[in-house]
């Protein structure tokens, strides 16, 4: 406790001292910004009075001379006071309070150790905080499981129908030979270019490009489909270049990679396998191809605020704008 009150008492004394050195720095600036406003309110006015009348030049180039040493002297006044200021008078570290402020104050070289250490521990803690609370968002928002809750509708003998068991594809020939069975679409491939790049483990990455409108990246895992990024024709047009981290710079193809998001979602929680899932959501995506053409079968328009219609039904694959879409 004497010590507090010892560092108290000295901090009191310091600052007593430093109080008189500021208030005369405070009135040197003072006299510093009046010389400043006086020789610029001059220049502005030139060679006039107040009155309009016009004074020699001479006289004129004297009076701005005169104003600007004063100006000078101010300034080197300043600089001088504020070099004869005190400095490191205070401790570096502010002491923060409670049991950390003890820790500062106390006379072992451990404990002052622990209390400057203390501070950027607890400031990563934190950052390790914040990323876990995003990493848990963005997990949550990925994650979509069957629901088995009894809202669902049962069929008719009271049984409900089970899904059929996932089909695991490692090799990369059985899942392009797969993947080529599944794209059997009739008209799908002449209006869709298909690229398939190799990631990690059974993760692979499928570029699809519609018809000169845009290009869709796929994260399919197996054969489940696990994100969907839509972007520009220009955008990304190597599939070895593609980066996955952002959106596209486009606010059409981000709201379509909105849209695409929320139809993954809907055929993901039908009764349908995960290779009918697969193909439906590649025929709704074919359906941009009349991204830029195609007016919005309410509104009977094309350009709705400036956006073409975006949304495609997931049913009919008819295009809507988001505000005119039917539910």
């Amino acid at each position: 406790m004497a010590n507090i009150v010892q560092a108290h008492s000295r901090l009191k004394l310091e600052l007593e001292e430093l109080v008189p050195s500021l208030v005369e720095s405070l009135q040197k600036v003072q006299l510093l910004r009046h010389s400043a406003d006086s020789l610029f309110s001059n220049l502005s006015e030139g060679c006039l009075l107040k009155d309009g009348e016009e004074i020699d030049k001479d006289k004129y180039i004297s009076i701005v001379q005169e104003k600007l040493q004063i100006l000078v002297q101010n300034f080197n006044a300043l600089q001088t006071k504020i070099q004869k200021i005190p400095k490191n008078r205070f401790p570096p570290i502010v002491q923060p309070l409670g049991p950390l402020g003890m820790m500062m104050l106390d006379q072992s070289e451990a404990a002052k150790k622990a209390a400057l250490e203390y501070p950027p521990v607890f400031h990563q803690f934190n950052a390790f905080k914040d990323f876990h609370k995003i990493l848990e968002t963005y997990t949550y928002r990925n994650s979509r499981k069957r629901s088995t809750t009894s809202h669902q509708m049962q069929p008719a003998g009271g049984m409900r129908r089970k899904r059929p068991p996932r089909v695991i594809i490692d090799s990369p020939a059985a899942f392009k030979q797969h993947l080529s069975q599944l794209l059997h679409i009739p008209n799908i491939l002449g209006d869709m270019k298909v690229q398939v790049r190799e990631m990690f483990g059974n993760t692979r990455l499928l570029s699809i490009s519609v018809r000169r409108t845009l290009n869709c990246h796929i994260i399919l895992r197996h054969i489940q489909i696990e994100r969907v990024i839509v972007k520009g024709l220009l955008e990304d047009e190597n599939i070895d270049e593609v980066d996955l981290s952002e959106n596209s710079s486009l606010d059409t193809m981000t709201r379509i990679t909105e849209h695409a998001q929320a139809s993954l979602i809907f055929y993901s929680f039908s009764s349908l396998t995960d290779e009918e899932s697969f193909r439906k959501f590649l025929q709704w995506l074919r359906s941009y191809k009349t991204l830029f053409h195609a007016k919005c079968m309410r509104c009977k328009r094309h350009l709705v605020e400036g956006y073409p219609p975006t949304w495609r039904d997931f049913v009919t694959f008819q295009p809507y704008h988001f505000g005119c879409r039917s539910y």
